[in-house]
């Protein structure tokens, strides 16, 4: 069951490359997998470093929602932006920013 949520979460971060870096994907993807790489070896060693510091098993899992809490937040941001330049590229499109019947 583990293998097939993993097999979906890999297809939709590289659906999302492709996507994102159509021309680049063999960059992107490399770097994507470097990063899943030094995750999968540093957070063992920071869950036994956690572990040993609380005491507490459950810390690991405390560990992991704080991180999932970062990189929901950094995704919240990135979507905010990316909509903002989109609507920005729009304005620009239709001339909105550049007649001065518009400006206050």
């Amino acid at each position: 069951m583990t293998g097939i949520a993993q097999g979906f979460g890999a297809a939709s971060v590289y659906k999302v490359i492709h996507d994102s870096y159509p021309d680049k994907m063999g960059e992107v993807g490399g770097v994507v997998a470097a990063i899943g790489a030094v995750g999968g070896c540093t957070l063992p060693i920071v869950f036994g470093v956690i572990v040993d510091w609380i005491g507490i098993y459950s810390a690991c899992f405390m560990l992991l929602y704080g991180v999932l809490a970062v990189c929901m937040i950094a995704m919240y941001l990135a979507i905010q932006a990316e909509s903002f330049q989109a609507r920005l590229a729009e304005a620009n499109r239709y001339n909105f920013l550049e007649d001065d019947d518009l400006r206050l």
